[in-house]
Formats: C-alpha cells, structure tokens, sequence
C-alpha cells in the first residue's frame, strides 16, 4: 500500500466515525395511568390517610409492637435464602448490562502462532514450485470497532439498565413478600398457642364438671348419666390440644425455614405462649397514586415494559448496515530470529461494510416478535395496576370487618363466661342439670375460640394490608433519575411515575438489610 492510499484510508475512516448517529427503534414513555383519588372507607375503618406525604411503611411490623416479631423479620430479612437468591439474581443483571455495555467499545486481541507447512507434490504448486518444508512465526494484535451509527448497542445498554431496576425491584419485591411471610407465621403460632390456653382452660372447667358429678352422683343427687356425659365432654376437649400443638410446631417450623434456620431452631427463642401481636389502632394507607412509586412488584413491571421497548430497538438496527473499523499490527517471519527485523512488519487497517439484503422476513419477523413482547408488557403493567388497586381495597374492607368481627366475639365470649358462672351456680344446689351446664360450657369454649381465630384473622387482614401498600422496605430519600428510553406510541409520560430502583437494593432494604 503507497503512502497516499494509507493516508486516505485513515482519513476515510476517521470521517466515518463523525458520521451523525442516530438512534432506531420507539422511543419510551412511560405509560399514563389513572389512578382513584382515595381508597374506599366504610364507618370504623381505622386507616389514616395523609395527602401529600407518602406513607411511612417501611418498618411497619415495628407498629405492632411486638419485639419478638420485630427480630425475627430483621434476621429474616438477614438470612432468607430467598431473598439472597433474589440479589444473586441483581449481581446477574448487573454484569449482563456489563456485557452490553462492552460492544460500545473497541476489542483488541493479542495473537502469536506458529505452523509448519509442505505443499503436496501431486499439486502444480508442488510440481513446479517444489515441497520443501516451510516454517512461519507471527505475533500481533488485532482490533475491531463497530461504529453503532443506528443504536443497536445503545438500546442494549438501555435495555439491560432497565433489566437491572426490574431486577432490584423483583429484590425488593420479595423483601416484602418475606415480611408479610414472617409476621403472618408468626401470628399464627401464637394463635395457636393461644388456642391450646382455651383448650387447657377448657379442659380444667370439664375435669371440675366431671369431679362434682362424680360426687354428687356418689351422695344420690344425680344419675350416674351426669357423670358420662362429664366425661364424654372433658375426653372431647382434650382431644383437640395435640392438633393445636401440631399447629403450633408447624408454624415454628415454617418460621425456622423463612429464617434459614433448622426447624426446631426457634423453640427457646420463641418461648411459651404469647400474645397475638395486635394491629395499630390506625394505619397510614397513603394515597392511591403512591402505590405506583411504593409497590416494588409494579415499578419492576413498569421497567420490563422499558426493557421490551429498548429490545425493539436493538432488532430494528439490524435493518441497517453495521460498519466495523478494522486493524492489525504485527511481524510475520520464516525463522524466529528474523521478527525483530524491520521487514518483518505487517499492517492492515481499513472499514468494512455488511449490510443484510435478504433474509427471507428473519429480521421484520423478529421486529414483529419484539413489538408483540412490548405489548405483553405493557398489558402486563396495567393488569398488575389494576390489581394493585383491588388488592388493597380488598385488604381494607376485610380489615374492617374483621375487626368488628373480633368486637362482636368478644363482646359474645364475655357473655358466655358470665353465662357458665351463673349455670354453675344453678347446677351446685340442684336447681338445673348438668346438661344445662355442659351446653353453657361448650358455647364458652367454643366463642373464646372463635375469638382467638377472629383475632388472628384480624392481625392476617392488617399484614395483608401493609404488604398491598408495598410495606416493608426503605424509599430513596431523592426520586431516581430516568433513564432515557425507549416508548409505546399510544402512551404517552405519566407525571410524578419513578423508574426503576436506582438508590440500590441494599440501602433500600433498610438497615436489617445493609448489616
């Protein structure tokens, strides 16, 4: 190559690097969705709703004021397998971008080979340029460099940021999960415990029945029927403590797992039996529009819509012709001796040009699939929107009935009680029977019961109601900065919509999650 053609490629190639890029594919806005001005309320419904300033959620289990409880969803939170298999799965998106974010730049590729060669005798070559044995030693380096003139690297980039949000997001997401997981386990074990005091209770007040049957029975008072009946009833109230203290055991054991822990772990640390951890008289719901900021599981489906659209993008490039700049460096020898010398030396360096001009539909076909992908993510989005909405109205209607339901049983369980001293007292001198008793004593056990389960009932609604709300992790302190992006052409920006968890999943897991 003359020094006047070397020039001009350079120069040729140089000014293809100034070549304006453009950028293919849709560009995204993130989808307007409308949204109610406040959540549904009937008379009595203890939530709090504070325009204007978001809902502090973030440690909500702190509100029940339970220690025990609070410790064990910080540990959770700490050592749950799959919570760490989530962030794994953030360590994976986050060297995917990685690899996107590298065919944004040159590759260099050092080489060093060596070959020994004979050319055949029964080819002319051999015939007549003869077959002598031919040694070749060669070291260099090579590069490439794709010029992204129409964005196929860009979308890619983008496209991976988003995929990294949404992965933060799906982390966080199962933050939430876990709390709710934790608290709902929990509460159920002590419903259990609590179940097994009125089932001991109960079994006390029958062996008190049965003893002064026995005694009356023995003085002639009463028919030896009173005593059968006695022992009937005390026989069928102790048979209902083992399933409870199977529940209670199953539900340690179920804890243990969510702690990553063995199952009889947790035995001594939870001790005996403890309250219900009891819902705080009022919860701040917040405003409907924030469960677009607040829930992780709809800010994840938000940024795969982004995701989708940026992949429509990368495929649409493919429409265009890549160019790639080119270069090698090296020396080429016959004898190892002779690379150090200057005529050793090789060079190349130039552009090339591949340009698809048929492919039978592959690439409108996959434009096509792209588009059709986008789609299911955004019907995605609003279906999980709408389904946001309804989970949290449901979470506050059953919130509000359950709590009457727990004041009505306990009004009914007093009742009771009352209703099973006064019987006794008829029973003692004779003026009822026992039967008359038993009946007041069975519907006392069986109302304290019904609260325990109403209680317990209660507590699940008010978990169920944080979790709807996205409860149970930290926010940044300053909105995410959105990426530029790709969009739907129907769609157009929705104010005030955050993108993906840019502050990092571990601060926004809070301070059980950073330790």
């Amino acid at each position: 190559m003359t020094k006047s053609n070397a020039a001009m490629s350079v120069l040729l190639a140089a000014g293809m690097t100034t070549i304006p890029a453009c950028t293919v594919g849709p560009e995204y806005a993130r989808p307007e969705v409308s949204s109610p001005e406040s959540f549904g309320s009937s008379e009595g419904v203890r939530t709090v709703t504070r325009p204007g300033s978001p809902a502090e959620l973030s440690r909500w289990w702190d509100r029940f004021n339970d220690p025990v409880l609070s410790s064990l969803i910080d540990d959770a939170v700490r050592e749950n397998l799959d919570l760490k298999a989530s962030l794994a799965r953030v360590a994976e998106a986050r060297a995917l971008r990685g690899v996107a974010s590298s065919e944004q730049w040159p590759t260099l590729d050092a080489l060093a080979s060596f070959a020994r060669s004979r050319r055949s005798e029964t080819t002319p070559q051999g015939r007549f340029g003869g077959s002598d044995v031919d040694d070749s030693y060669t070291a260099g380096i090579d590069a490439s460099w794709e010029l992204d003139l129409w964005g196929r690297v860009r979308r890619g980039v983008e496209a991976a940021d988003a995929e990294v949000a949404a992965a933060e997001e799906a982390a966080l997401d199962a933050k939430v999960i876990l709390a709710a997981e934790v608290a709902s386990a929990y509460a159920g074990l002590r419903a259990s415990q609590q179940r097994l005091v009125v089932a001991r209770d109960a079994v006390s007040i029958r062996e008190e029945s049965l003893r002064l049957a026995r005694a009356r029975a023995e003085a002639g008072l009463t028919a030896e029927l009173d005593v059968a009946q006695a022992r009937a009833e005390l026989a069928t109230r102790r048979a209902n403590i083992p399933v409870f203290e199977a529940q209670e055991a199953q539900a340690s054991h179920r804890l243990a797992v969510l702690l990553a822990a063995h199952p009889r772990s947790l035995r001594e640390r939870l001790g005996g039996a403890g309250p219900i951890p009891t819902p705080p008289e009022a919860i701040e719901t917040g405003l409907p529009s924030e469960l677009l900021l607040r829930r992780p599981d709809l800010r994840r489906a938000e940024r795969q819509l982004a995701a989708s659209s940026a992949r429509i993008g990368v495929v649409t490039a493919d429409l265009y012709p890549r160019v790639t700049l080119g270069a090698s460096v090296g020396v080429e020898a016959a004898n190892p001796g002779d690379l150090y010398d200057a005529d050793s030396r090789y060079f190349s360096f130039g552009p090339s040009v591949r340009w698809n001009v048929f492919d039978a539909g592959r690439t409108r076909a996959n434009i096509d699939a792209a588009d059709a992908r986008m789609e299911q993510a955004l019907l995605a989005y609003r279906s999980a929107v709408l389904s946001a909405f309804a989970e949290t109205e449901d979470a506050i209607a059953d919130l509000v009935h359950q709590q009457r339901r727990a004041d009505e049983l306990a009004q009914a369980a007093e009742a009771d009680r009352r209703a099973v001293e006064l019987a006794d007292a008829l029973y003692r001198p004779g003026l009822r029977d026992l039967s008359y008793v038993l009946d007041n004593q069975r519907r006392l056990y069986e109302s304290q019961d019904q609260l325990v389960l109403a209680k317990l009932q209660y507590t699940t609604a008010a978990i169920a109601l944080y979790k709807s709300l996205g409860g149970g992790w930290e926010p940044p302190t300053t909105p995410p900065t959105p990426t530029p992006t790709t969009s739907t052409t129907a769609d157009t920006a929705a104010p005030g919509v955050a993108s993906g968890s840019s502050a990092g999943v571990a601060r926004a897991m809070g301070p059980a999650g950073e330790r």
